[in-house]
């Protein structure tokens, strides 16, 4: 069963007769209550044939049942990762910039996480890309200040590039004075 056809399924449990359509609901305990009081091993066989053969976009696809299918099968869910890890062609920034961004929650403790985490930290100095710049500057938080041409980068680029900026001041503002000065609009939201 692919991962659209297991959300339409798991969308139409219903936890009360009040309608609720949300993953997770403080009220009526949400789809999630009404799938795990009503799972049947068919079920779980299906959720778990359905992370098999999903990849980082579609878990990223399918929102808050990501958390739920966590909660299943996290060795199902770690999986999805491994295989993207595995296909990932370090050469191209823009792929190997989104995977270490979506697998950082998952992935980070990992030794293969860091080696490509590695090569992202070489690829940025020689590349100067803002995208990447920013996302190992998120991995690495204070860390940054271990790598002298990486945090002098990030800091040329931070002075024009508000997101840039912002994710300096989140993570270096008690020890990098360049970086104080940041001041957010109020309209924008980062997801970690």
């Amino acid at each position: 069963m692919k991962h659209r056809e297991l959300i339409e399924k798991l969308s139409k449990f219903r936890a009360n007769d009040s309608g609720c359509d949300g993953v997770y609901c403080g009220g009526c305990g949400g789809l999630v209550f009404a799938v795990r009081r009503d799972m049947t091993a068919k079920l779980r066989g299906e959720i778990n044939a359905a992370l098999s053969e999903m990849s980082v976009s579609d878990f990223k696809d399918v929102g808050d049942w990501g958390e739920f299918f966590q909660e299943i099968n996290p060795a199902g869910v770690i999986s999805i990762f491994e295989r993207e890890e595995k296909r990932i062609d370090v050469s191209d920034i823009r792929e190997l910039d989104r995977y270490l961004f979506d697998a950082r929650k998952l992935m980070a403790q990992k030794p293969t996480y860091q080696k490509l985490l590695d090569q992202a930290i070489s690829a940025a100095i020689e590349t100067s890309d803002d995208s990447l710049i920013e996302t190992v500057s998120i991995m690495l938080g204070e860390d940054i200040l271990k790598y002298e041409q990486l945090l002098s980068l990030a800091l040329e680029k931070s002075k024009w590039n508000e997101d840039m900026h912002r994710v300096l001041y989140n993570s270096l503002r008690e020890k990098v004075p360049e970086v104080r000065g940041y001041v957010g609009n109020g309209a924008t939201s980062f997801a970690w």
